[in-house]
C-alpha cells in the first residue's frame, strides 16, 4: 500500500467515524442557522465532503468536531452571500410590486415590469432561461434543479448567477425597462 492510498484509507475511516458521531449535531447547527431543512442537509453533507477532501490531501486535523463546525459555518456564510446576490434583483422587482398595491396604476406598472422580466428571461440562452425559471418561478432549490437537469449544483449556481448578470446588463442597456 503506497503512502497516498494509506492517507486516503485513514481519511475514509476518520470521516466515517466522524459522520456517525457528529452528523446529527452538525445538521442541527446548520438548521438553526438556515431555518431550511433541505439547505441544512445540503450544507451538512458538503461539510463532511470538504472535510474528507481536506484529510485526503494529507492534512492533519487536531479537533475534527471543531473543524466540521467551522466548515459548516463557512458554507452557511457562503450560501447566505449567494442567496443575497441571486435574490437582490428579483426581490427588488417583487418589493416594487408589493409596495404599490395601494395604487392601481403603480400596481399595473409593477405587473408590467414582472412581465418584462419574464419576457427578458425568455430571450436568454436556454441554459440560463431554464434554471432561472425553475429557481424563481417554480421556487425550486438548487439541489433539485441540479438533479432534474443532471448537472452539478455548482454548474446550476453559476448558470443562475450568469443569467441574473445578463438580466442586469439588459436593464442597464434599457432593454428590460
Amino acid at each position: 500500500m503506497n503512502e497516498a492510498t494509506l492517507y486516503r484509507y485513514r481519511a475514509d475511516k476518520k470521516i466515517v467515524e466522524a459522520y456517525d458521531k457528529y452528523v446529527s449535531e452538525i445538521f442541527r447547527f446548520c438548521l438553526s442557522r438556515t431555518s431550511d431543512k433541505e439547505l441544512a442537509e445540503d450544507i451538512t453533507q458538503e461539510s463532511f465532503v470538504k472535510t474528507w477532501q481536506y484529510l485526503c490531501c494529507q492534512h492533519h486535523i487536531n479537533n475534527l468536531r471543531a473543524f466540521l463546525y467551522k466548515v459548516a459555518l463557512n458554507l452557511i456564510i457562503d450560501q447566505s452571500r449567494k442567496r443575497k446576490n441571486h435574490y437582490s434583483y428579483l426581490q427588488q422587482i417583487s418589493n416594487e410590486a408589493d409596495s404599490s398595491t395601494e395604487d392601481s396604476t403603480a400596481s399595473l406598472d409593477a405587473k408590467l415590469q414582472c412581465e418584462r422580466v419574464r419576457q427578458a428571461i425568455k430571450t436568454l440562452p436556454p441554459k440560463y432561461k431554464s434554471v432561472l425559471a425553475l429557481r424563481y418561478f417554480e421556487d425550486m432549490k438548487i439541489k433539485k434543479i441540479a438533479n432534474r437537469m443532471n448537472e452539478s449544483e455548482n454548474v446550476i449556481s453559476v448558470r443562475i448567477s450568469r443569467g441574473l448578470e445578463k438580466l442586469r446588463q439588459m436593464k442597464e442597456r434599457k432593454i428590460l425597462l
